[in-house]
């Protein structure tokens, strides 16, 4: 449950992202526990932060 702590107060905390509006897409894996996603949740957010991704600002569905 200590993932699924930390990646709700990085997404809404105070010292967070203060998210309003968050919607995630599951994709292929079925099988993925909370744990898991808020792992993944967390580890994305820490690679934005130390800015280790190509914001993409305009793309076609």
């Amino acid at each position: 449950m200590h993932a699924q702590h930390a990646a709700k107060d990085k997404l809404f905390g105070a010292n967070g992202l203060r998210a309003s509006n968050f919607k995630m897409f599951p994709g292929k894996s079925r099988e993925t526990s909370a744990e898991q996603v808020a792992a993944q949740l967390i580890a994305s957010i820490e690679r934005i932060e130390a800015g280790q991704v190509e914001i993409i600002e305009e793309f076609e569905d």
